[in-house]
């Protein structure tokens, strides 16, 4: 059993590095998208109907996209000067109760969604209509559900390790996780 913990939380964190790359490398496609519209306004006055959607669903990815791995790393915002003074068992207790209890049905929830919607704006073929250039949502909407669902996982391995920690069981909480 602690092996397949231990397999589940390398897993975790193996699919969080994957898409922290992958985020990496949208922000080059977006730097470069950003630089064709700014070379093509400015040096031939001929704007791109195209720039200002791909920039926006990529800035989007690239955000959403990372969280799971700046999840993992504890370098999220957290609005909590107490934390470094509690014990790794406070801790514990307090990711079950916020995570487990709050946090994870809204991670759920939003994943659910954003999965459904996904699915649909594929079979459907949903454009942007709000936009001139009007591209297909699905791949922006499944970068939004990969990253939530991605989230949604490294939750749950937070809340196994401060299970973990609680049952003083090795690779739990330590105050630099």
């Amino acid at each position: 059993m602690q092996q397949a913990l231990h397999y589940f939380r390398r897993t975790i964190d193996a699919l969080a590095q994957v898409l922290a790359w992958v985020s990496m490398l949208l922000l080059l496609f977006l730097v470069g998208c950003i630089l064709f519209e700014v070379i093509s306004r400015r040096f031939f006055n001929s704007p791109t109907i195209w720039a200002y959607d791909l920039s926006l669903m990529t800035n989007g990815s690239v955000f959403v996209l990372a969280l799971a791995y700046v999840f993992s790393k504890n370098q999220h915002i957290c609005i909590d000067f107490l934390s470094h003074r509690f014990t790794n068992k406070v801790l514990a207790i307090r990711n079950l109760v916020f995570y487990g209890l709050m946090f994870l049905p809204v991670m759920a929830c939003l994943s659910y969604v954003a999965w459904a919607t996904a699915i649909d704006a594929f079979q459907t073929g949903r454009l942007d209509r709000v936009s001139p250039w009007a591209p297909l949502m699905w791949p922006y909407l499944s970068a939004l559900a990969i990253g939530l669902s991605a989230l949604l996982l490294q939750v749950l391995n937070l809340l196994q390790r401060s299970v973990q920690t609680l049952t003083h069981q090795p690779d739990g909480l330590n105050h630099d996780s």
